[in-house]
């Protein structure tokens, strides 16, 4: 049996998908399936016995891409990569694609999977605890949201107003359910990760740090528990879209910025813990105040924080650590 690599790139959406064989250099079969369990099997049984070994690269689409990319991983000899839209978009645009199709953009991740060799990362699919931690957890997200919606429509009313009255009424309502639905599901993300050791160590951990109340920590685990464990703190920065991103060109050298090529629920989690820590985490708030006097806007000065955040998260989950803020914000003596 040959042991020659084989390539495919697998375009997905919410009703179809497109798959792009890529062999010897060459496309060899390209087909369309219905976004579904039949769909998947039909796909399965077309990648042929020969050669043995297969890379498949999918763009990560919402949920979409979840039921494919956990059935090929689970297949002898497929290796699975979920490529982020925006790497993929870029990499589109390098090879010089000018249209945008699904068969299209199928050919170009084939041809992705062939080239990106060694900086390959092989998809783990997470356990359902993990899975449903992140749904509940972005479901948290919506909610707040919206209750952010409410209270926006609620302060451009006036009380003063008559006719104002019912409408103001309606909001505060609306507020007020969103606010029981919200910690109705901070209860149930509770109550998941206590049956799961791992999980509620974790959580108990990040609960006995000052500004990381349930909801907050809630929120960070349901992102972090989707990771595989093995990755590094390096690797959780990607992941999480806050790795600096350096724009040198000839003579211009403007200031970093971070990549944003990660999860935005994560990164948005960490943001808000980071201004919880400020407030009521008297090291960090010392730090954070550090960094203004040090010329540092708000907004950077909490990214910074974030980023160090996640770090110091990193270090009490995989080292069985305490929170050690002394370390990890630590101001210079003057």
């Amino acid at each position: 049996m040959s042991t020659q690599l084989a390539y495919a790139g697998i375009d997905v959406s919410k009703r179809k998908f497109d798959l792009a064989l890529r062999i010897d250099g060459r496309i060899t079969t390209q087909r369309s399936f219905p976004n579904t369990a039949a769909g998947v099997a039909q796909l399965i049984d077309l990648l042929p016995a020969e050669p043995a070994s297969w890379r498949i690269v999918l763009e990560a689409t919402d949920r979409f891409h979840e039921r494919l990319s956990d059935a090929l991983a689970a297949q002898p000899g497929c290796e699975v990569m979920l490529v982020n839209p925006r790497r993929a978009h870029y990499y589109m645009a390098a090879v010089c694609h000018r249209a945008k199709t699904d068969r299209i953009d199928a050919r170009g991740l084939a041809l992705l999977a062939e080239e990106i060799k060694e900086r390959f990362i092989l998809y783990v699919t997470p356990s359902p605890l993990a899975r449903e931690l992140q749904l509940l957890g972005r479901h948290l997200y919506q909610l707040a949201n919206q209750r952010a919606k409410c209270r926006n429509r609620l302060s451009s009313l006036d009380r003063q107003q008559p006719i104002h009255a019912r409408a103001i009424a309606s909001q505060q309502t609306m507020v007020a359910m969103l606010l029981q639905q919200a910690n109705n599901l901070v209860d149930m993300m509770v109550e998941l990760m206590r049956t799961d050791e791992i999980a509620g160590r974790c959580f108990d951990r990040l609960i006995q740090v000052d500004g990381l109340a349930e909801t907050i920590a809630s929120q960070l685990l349901s992102e972090l528990v989707i990771l595989p464990w093995d990755m590094t703190s390096r690797q959780w920065t990607a992941a999480a879209g806050l790795d600096p991103r350096a724009r040198k060109s000839g003579q211009a050298d403007p200031p970093r910025r971070i990549s944003r090529m990660g999860n935005k629920y994560l990164r948005r989690a960490l943001y808000i813990a980071a201004l919880s820590l400020t407030r009521h985490h008297d090291q960090v708030r010392t730090y954070y105040l550090y960094l203004q006097e040090q010329g540092k806007p708000k907004k950077l000065a909490l990214t910074i924080i974030s980023r160090k955040l996640l770090h110091a998260i990193w270090v009490m989950l995989h080292r069985n650590q305490p929170f050690l803020a002394e370390k990890s914000f630590s101001v210079p003596a003057s």
